[in-house]
């Protein structure tokens, strides 16, 4: 775990991280890395982000990013991507801690299966399939939105 410099009365992050790191490096499955970031002020959880990245075989990196604001009025629930991409490589999502259980589902079923495949996963679709598909060699968000923002 790593702290990152806080002054007193500020805010402070942490970040937390797995990753297979030993394992690609002998050539056995691609790289897979497991990264949580929160940040904290006067001991208090004010959001999280976790990053779930991987380097399939195929060289270029895919990355899903999933964002948790805690906050008593926390309510978003944004994508992006929100509409259909060629290939992408790189989504987000931002949830708060108010949005309701089922979108949390949504926004946290990341595909751990990616961890130990060995070609790896090679687009969001592959890591975070409850929110986009993979559909010919486009990416189409599986999510209902209205230019990303998701209403209840």
């Amino acid at each position: 775990m790593k702290r990152r410099p806080c002054p007193l009365f500020a805010e402070c992050g942490y970040e937390v991280s797995v990753s297979n790191r030993v394992v690609a490096s002998l050539g056995v499955g691609p790289y897979v890395e497991l990264k949580t970031s929160f940040w904290t002020k006067s001991g208090v959880v004010l959001a999280s982000m976790t990053d779930f990245t991987i380097n399939p075989r195929s060289g270029h990196v895919v990355v899903v990013h999933v964002r948790i604001d805690f906050c008593d009025t926390c309510d978003t629930f944004a994508i992006y991507p929100w509409q259909s991409f060629s290939l992408s490589t790189n989504g987000i999502v931002e949830i708060g801690q108010k949005s309701p259980a089922r979108s949390k589902h949504v926004a946290l079923s990341l595909n751990t299966d990616c961890l130990t495949k060995l070609c790896g996963c090679e687009t969001i679709g592959d890591l975070l399939p409850s929110v986009w598909e993979v559909n010919g060699g486009g990416i189409i968000c599986m999510v209902e939105n209205d230019r990303g923002f998701v209403w209840r």
